[in-house]
């Protein structure tokens, strides 16, 4: 009967082992995914980043164009009006 439970607990050690083995080789995989991830996740933040910058970007120009835009509208009414102002003045 010793020799027995001797083999069984070989048997219960080898498995053991086997099985530690193989849930070590998962925790590592699981590391490897967790680092991918990382890296995804950090070159996610990066692109946000640069999106944020072209947005604000785009952002200022658009305000820019409508300043020059609205100062060139003004400037042509301005003129317009000086013309007006010129020819009624003329016909009286």
């Amino acid at each position: 009967m010793n020799e027995e439970n001797k083999n069984l607990e070989e048997n219960i050690k080898r498995h053991i082992d086997v099985m530690l083995e193989h849930m070590d080789e998962r925790f590592d995989a699981i590391i490897e995914d967790q680092c991918i991830i990382k890296e995804k996740v950090e070159k996610i933040d990066l692109l946000v980043e640069d999106m944020d910058y072209v947005k604000s970007t785009l952002t200022d120009n658009k305000e820019r164009f409508k300043e020059t835009a609205d100062k060139t509208t003004v400037d042509d009414h301005e003129t317009r009006i000086v013309k007006l102002e010129n020819t009624a003045l003329a016909k009286a």
